[in-house]
């Protein structure tokens, strides 16, 4: 089974009940940090966590990319060095001489050992679309390869436009396991998809998300774009 952590109301009926005895908490709080140290709570988002766990769950990866490469390929998992190498062999014909040295020496400015730790052989995710509506996800719709490549040039003159031209926005919808993840929140899926029903109870209370990561490749059979 799959589990959109966004749509409560697909979790069983049971989950669906206890939830609906901690309203009057939900109710009266914007935060879900403000109502999860109540017994009641915690006990159930602990619960639906184990849950999700034993299932999938759907991650959201943002990106500008070329469609036909990730319904063939899935998404990868590589490299900052070789994520480049690719974007220079198949782009670098968009770009001057005199560009494509600005562009590699701004790269190896940024992409220091540290960065390359953080960054290297790992695909990111989002666990709601929330970052379409705070602009989290602004900078990765709008500049092709994502932050291995746009990150530091996309500011260079003449270079953030043709970043920009090349391929499309997309969300790319995975069926993912919850064990391959490694993310940032205690009880991450059952805080996130509790936090989504609050926000049925209460539509001003604060979504619940965080930024997840694995290091392990997407197959296209777990993928559905959304454009």
């Amino acid at each position: 089974m799959v589990i959109n952590l966004q749509e409560p109301y697909s979790l069983p009926i049971t989950f669906l009940n206890r939830l609906k005895e901690c309203d009057c908490y939900f109710e009266r709080e914007l935060f879900l940090e403000n109502v999860r140290e109540i017994p009641t709570v915690s006990r159930l988002i602990k619960d639906i966590n184990d849950y999700c766990s034993e299932n999938m769950v759907v991650g959201f990866h943002y990106t500008r990319a070329i469609p036909e490469d990730i319904l063939a390929q899935g998404l990868l998992v590589r490299s900052g060095e070789q994520i480049r190498a690719e974007f220079i062999s198949r782009f670098g014909y968009l770009f001057s001489i005199e560009e494509i040295e600005a562009i590699k020496a701004a790269w190896a400015r940024y992409f220091d050992i540290r960065m390359t730790r953080a960054r290297d052989n790992r695909i990111f995710f989002n666990f709601t679309t929330d970052a379409l509506n705070n602009g989290g996800a602004k900078p990765l719709l709008r500049n092709f390869g994502g932050e291995q490549v746009y990150f530091c040039i996309d500011e260079l003159p003449s270079i953030g436009e043709k970043i920009a031209s090349i391929g499309q926005p997309l969300i790319v919808k995975c069926a993912i396991s919850p064990n391959d993840v490694q993310t940032y929140l205690e009880h991450p899926w059952g805080s996130i998809v509790t936090s989504a029903y609050h926000r049925t109870v209460n539509p001003d209370a604060h979504q619940t998300d965080q930024d997840g990561w694995q290091a392990v490749p997407v197959s296209p059979e777990q993928i559905e774009l959304v454009s």
